[in-house]
């Protein structure tokens, strides 16, 4: 073996980032690794130099595409080729991959532009994929996983370089992100070219960072515990390209402005975190859990939170939603009488909602919601007005100035709601049996008290009175809300329409990963073999078989899937639904400069004026736009009418907002969700089913599972990405099957 002279100066000179890891290499693979990175680094600098002419370049690249065929069969003529030929020989390197590195090289002297990412793909497999096919071989890796795991970490690596060195490539003249995605995000190459810096630039780079992140934990999945201790200098790589992934991050993915480069200190702590898992960490020889190809039934909430989260684990996902849209129960379409956009049922998120939120962090899609924080609602009943309005003191301060300043309690009453949220404090809990309105009962709760306070939390998070509510449940409703953060009392409201929220973004992220959301795909069968689901049948006439399932679906369309001696099945069944009646209306002047407004003493709970948070793109200027919110409405009010609706919601706002007479009543419509949520009594509490299921493989998801929350945005956000944890953590027990099988319509 020479000594590496050449290899040995060039790859010190680089002061790379992937050279810093060959430090814990044997002696050998460390001397092949330093000699195959200076061959990299030359090619690679013949591409990027500003002192050689085009011609020279490609003379550059002609040399060593000849130099690597002369390795192989005859004797190099550099110094460097030579002894990169020791390092051939002894590790049997194909000559294929070597050129492909070379090849990748000369896209970046005769390609500049990407039209998609499948185009791209094929670069980063070249500069960056095949380097890593090499190194597995160096570092003496025998699973065909390794194989796997170097293009997922090369084609990483890449995307990471890529984001890092915009405003480097920028300087060439080259643009390496997929043109069909910048004019999806309507950007042009002019706007990266000259770095001008914009919302929809940030918007247009988180998603190349989280994309990169899909291939980062795809790549962590692939170690093979055979060959784990042979990568360990690829996985202080990783941890280091991580490392400058999440700085990008930190600087709201300004890449124009900010120099993304590690300190010396952030290299170390990337170095320390790896070699103290693989010391130290816990230590299972069998352990292998690589990434699953996972079918998810249903695209509402539940359904895009458990694909965003898998995604996110490095897993491939196909979600299968019955409709042309994404959203499920929390839907949105517009009402052609007045063109404006309307969502099935008004919803109120809250501050507490952390799962929600996280989502919403990560997406970037924060300006989609109006805040009311702090808290305030004014409350509206025939004894006049009064105010539930928080303070901006820390909690629990903030709870105490927004009870003592509510007009509709007394000091009795306040001292009762006080001995009452100490008893929650302190987690003294209902009866298992027991209503809301029984519990409040005995714990002494005045009339007034459940008038004005519990009952308007009750109806607003569970959809059924106190009477009928699960006490239980009205108990950790009360904890969160009212028992956390002050944030955790702030109201949310959506600007756009509610199906829109998540589902733009989920939808573009999931396609740029690889997965993918099929529409009109209605379930019609689930196909069951030894404790396994096997595959799912759609009405167009396909099955599609995966490794694990997840479903997404309300519990009665579930329950219509399964065998009929199912113990799910009849939990299913026996789960009734509660209904909301939305009626959206419209008139000719404002009614209040409150976005909300609670009803006392009526059969109407709340009122929205919408053109104080909603976006005025998708209003209908000059009308203003309201929706009355009728949550678990008892039988009489279920069998009027639309027009006898609409007759008594207008007279219950003419009678509690005065000034509403000298409006112009213009326009309405009605949205009856009989199925707005599960109906959680103290009976059917029990009925609720755990993520798992009794088929090893499937899994459950959505609002009506067991997350410990009311029906909500957050319990479905929650149930999804619970069951997505289960899915990942579940092991294979053979070869994954392929994704879809096709069949002739029946």
């Amino acid at each position: 073996m020479n000594t590496p002279w050449i290899g040995q100066a060039v790859t010190s000179q680089s002061k790379s980032n992937l050279a810093l890891s060959f430090f814990c290499l044997p002696r050998e693979q460390k001397w092949a690794m330093t000699v195959f990175y200076a061959f990299c680094r030359v090619i690679d600098d013949i591409a990027d130099s500003t002192e050689l002419s085009l011609l020279e370049k490609k003379e550059g690249i002609v040399f060593w595409k000849k130099e690597i065929e002369r390795i192989y069969v005859s004797v190099p003529s550099s110094p460097l080729g030579k002894e990169l030929r020791e390092v051939v020989l002894k590790w049997k390197l194909p000559q294929e991959i070597l050129q492909d590195i070379i090849l990748g090289v000369e896209m970046d002297i005769t390609k500049s532009r990407y039209k998609t990412f499948e185009e791209l793909s094929l670069y980063c497999y070249r500069v960056a994929g095949a380097v890593g096919l090499i190194s597995i071989e160096i570092f003496g890796c025998r699973h065909s996983c390794s194989k796997e795991y170097a293009l997922a970490l090369g084609t990483a690596f890449q995307l990471t370089n890529i984001l890092r060195d915009v405003s480097k490539d920028s300087s060439y003249g080259r643009i390496y992100f997929p043109l069909d995605e910048l004019d999806e995000h309507g950007i042009s190459e002019q706007e990266l070219l000259t770095q001008k810096w914009s919302p929809k630039i940030r918007e247009f780079f988180r998603f190349q960072y989280l994309r990169a992140k899909h291939y980062f934990a795809k790549s962590s999945k692939l170690i093979h515990p055979s060959d784990r201790p042979k990568l360990l200098a690829a996985e202080i790589m990783s941890s280091v390209y991580r490392a400058i992934l999440e700085k990008i991050r930190t600087k709201q993915f300004n890449v124009f402005h900010h120099s993304i480069r590690l300190t010396k200190l952030q290299k170390l702590v990337s170095i320390l975190r790896v070699l103290g898992k693989n010391f130290w960490g816990p230590k299972n020889p069998t352990a292998f859990v690589p990434p699953k190809k996972i079918v998810i039934l249903g695209g509402g909430f539940a359904g895009l939170s458990a694909a965003f989260e898998l995604n996110s684990r490095g897993h491939d996902v196909v979600v299968l939603e019955a409709k042309s849209m994404l959203g499920g129960r929390a839907g949105s379409f517009k009402v052609p009488q007045v063109g404006e956009t309307i969502d099935t049922g008004q919803h109120v998120m809250m501050g507490c909602y952390d799962h929600t939120l996280e989502l919403v962090e990560k997406l970037g899609i924060g300006s989609k919601l109006f805040w009311i924080d702090p808290i305030k609602i004014v409350f509206l009943s025939h004894n006049g007005s009064s105010v539930l309005s928080a303070g901006q003191l820390p909690a629990p301060f903030h709870l105490l100035v927004g009870l003592l300043n509510y007009k509709s309690l007394s000091v009795a009453d306040w001292i009762k709601a006080f001995s009452f949220l100490f008893s929650i404090f302190i987690a003294d809990k209902p009866f298992e049996k027991e209503t809301a309105d029984q519990w409040l009962k005995r714990k002494h709760q005045s009339s007034s008290l459940i008038r004005s306070l519990w009952e308007p939390l009750c109806i607003a998070a569970l959809n059924l009175p106190l009477n009928e509510s699960s006490a239980l449940l009205f108990y950790r409703v009360v904890r969160k809300t009212l028992l956390g953060k002050r944030k955790d009392l702030s109201l949310i409201l959506c600007r756009i329409g509610l199906g829109e929220l998540f589902t733009k973004e989920c939808e573009r992220l999931l396609k740029m990963c690889g997965s993918r959301i099929l529409f009109k795909s209605s379930v019609c069968s689930l196909e069951f073999e030894n404790n396994y689901l096997k595959a799912v049948k759609t009405t167009d006439g396909k099955t599609y078989s995966a490794d694990c399932f997840i479903s997404a679906l309300p519990w009665h369309t579930l329950g219509s899937l399964l065998p009929e001696e199912s113990l799910l099945k009849k939990k299913c069944q026996s789960i009734k639904q509660s209904p909301i009646l939305s009626l959206y209306f419209w008139v000719d002047r404002p009614l209040t400069n409150e976005p909300i407004l609670g009803f006392l003493d009526s059969p109407v709970q709340w009122l929205f004026s919408r053109n104080l948070f909603m976006d005025s793109s998708i209003l209908s200027f000059p009308l203003y736009s309201y929706v009355a919110v009728i949550s678990a409405p008892p039988k009489d009010i279920l069998a009027m009418s639309s027009k006898e609706i609409e007759k008594m919601v207008w007279r219950e706002v003419n009678q509690l907002i005065p000034g509403s007479k000298e409006a112009r009543f213009c326009q309405s419509f009605l949205f009856k969700a009989m199925g707005a949520t599960p109906k959680f009594d103290p009976e059917s509490l029990k009925h609720r089913s755990s993520p798992t299921t009794s088929w090893n493989n499937f899994f459950l998801a959505g609002d009506w599972t067991d997350t410990g929350l009311p029906a909500t945005i957050e319990g479905a956000i929650l149930s999804g990405k619970t069951a997505a944890q289960y899915a990942d953590a579940f092991p294979l027990i053979a070869q994954s099957p392929p994704l879809l099988v096709e069949e002739k319509a029946t």
